[in-house]
């Protein structure tokens, strides 16, 4: 997608209308940098109405697994207390606070997820590598002629 230009044919259907409205912008501006960020604005517009649902199916689950994690959470640390010295304390400790804590945890993935889902990136972009100049490669090229030219000499 083009990074100046792609919010024009980013959006779904009923969206779309603002293709009508935003055409003139895209006509008369010429400044790239707010191209892009316009094009970047449009596209997280029109990927709320997919991001949305999916962040509450993320929630959903997420909240399903809370009470496995933490039973298993206390198994495995009634078995670290029988094989090393894990005090009955810490098991203690995590039976009044793990749900709590895990329940604070599912906020951080929710942010988590959310930030890996909008970072868009096109797979398309070339990146910005750096190839040789042509005249660092003449450079080079008789450089190594000029060898040559040592070696016929020895």
């Amino acid at each position: 997608m083009n990074k100046y230009y792609g919010g024009l044919i980013s959006a779904s259907m009923p969206l779309n209308i603002l293709t009508f409205f935003l055409s003139p912008i895209y006509m008369l501006v010429d400044n790239k940098p707010f191209l892009t960020q316009l094009t970047f604005g449009i596209k997280m517009f029109n990927y709320a109405f997919i991001l949305m649902p999916l962040a509450v199916v993320f929630i959903f689950f997420n909240a399903l697994c809370i009470p496995f994690a933490y039973l298993r959470t206390i198994l495995i640390k009634v078995k670290l207390a029988r094989s090393s010295n894990l005090s009955c304390v810490e098991i203690f400790i995590w039976i009044l606070i793990g749900l709590p804590l895990l329940l604070v945890y599912q906020i951080f993935d929710l942010i988590d997820f959310i930030k890996w889902s909008t970072h868009m990136e096109d797979p398309n972009e070339k990146e910005n590598k750096h190839y040789i100049q042509k005249n660092n490669f003449e450079l080079f090229y008789k450089l190594l002629k000029g060898m040559e030219g040592l070696d016929e000499e020895i």
